[in-house]
């Protein structure tokens, strides 16, 4: 057998092995008992079984003999198993993700555009509570599609824009990030987006769009 064919039987049997115990652990929640599962003869927390899982597969795709490449349906299925439940499982999602953006022997650029489409862009409560891993993601999402747009140039940790910020694609939902989760690295991105542009008007207008989004905030809480 093949070190092909031994990384895509493996790859099956983790993804396959996950899905399964997700599906124990929705079972464990509609019954009122989902903090506890158990896993052989031991009682561990579902926290502890998601994690562990997660970094197996982490280490096996970063560690195989051939690095296998996701598919647009399984990351779809991670979406669907991780994202759709509970904070922490989100977050266990952005985990994994994260390490796997940008190496194109695991994920190539058209499938994280068309997951960034379809799941970020059409979903305004991924803003609500976003994590730093999340927002780390997010971003690295945002920089990847618009690369591959031509909206951007990618060059090692930075970047060049070709268009005004407010042009990007996901340029909005980081604005909503802001607003809900007023984290210091995401108004970071934000500026570090306006200001590589050498235009004044879009420094002048990323300023007055902070005091107007703060005034109306301020609104919202008096």
């Amino acid at each position: 057998m093949t070190d092909l064919t031994q990384n895509s039987r493996m790859k099956d049997i983790l993804f396959g092995e996950l899905t399964t115990y997700m599906a124990q652990a929705k079972e464990g929640l509609n019954e009122g008992n989902f903090e506890t599962m158990e896993l052989g003869h031991d009682n561990f927390t579902h926290k502890v079984n998601l994690e562990t899982r997660i970094m197996l597969l982490l280490f096996v795709q970063k560690k195989g003999s051939i690095a296998f490449k996701i598919t647009p349906d399984e990351l779809l299925n991670m979406y669907a198993n991780l994202m759709e439940r509970l904070t922490f499982d989100a977050k266990m999602f952005y985990r994994w993700f994260n390490p796997i953006l940008g190496n194109s022997m695991w994920i190539d650029s058209q499938t994280v555009q068309d997951f960034f489409n379809q799941k970020f862009l059409t979903n305004a409560t991924l803003a609500h509570d976003v994590s730093a891993d999340g927002f780390t993601c997010i971003s690295n999402m945002l920089l990847m599609v618009n690369e591959n747009q031509g909206n951007l140039i990618i060059d090692d940790t930075d970047f060049v824009l070709n268009v005004a910020p407010s042009e990007l694609v996901g340029y909005a939902l980081v604005w909503e990030m802001y607003e809900y989760s007023n984290r210091q690295e995401v108004i970071d991105f934000l500026g570090k987006l306006h200001y590589r542009s050498s235009e004044p008007e879009v420094h002048k207008s990323f300023i007055a769009e902070c005091f107007t989004r703060m005034d109306r905030n301020n609104l919202l809480v008096g």
